[in-house]
């Protein structure tokens, strides 16, 4: 499961909705993907690579911590 973090912090999330994640700031895109795998007895282990927060550019509206958190 991909961790598309760029432009988080934009209300549309542009960057997961392109991906296929429909995860605006008033849905949850991952919630139905893990609720399948939890149905079917899958374990999953959500990681990302990403740089660190303070490397973050203002530009790109990333939060790889925020996603983390969701």
């Amino acid at each position: 499961i991909p961790a598309v973090y760029w432009w988080y912090r934009t209300a549309s999330h542009a960057a997961e909705l392109t991906a296929g994640f429909y995860n605006s700031s008033h849905r949850d895109g991952y919630a139905a993907i893990f609720d399948i795998l939890k149905k079917h007895s899958v374990t999953a282990k959500f990681a990302y690579s990403s740089l660190h927060p303070y490397q973050e550019t203002d530009e790109a509206m990333s939060d790889s911590e925020g996603l983390t958190w969701q």
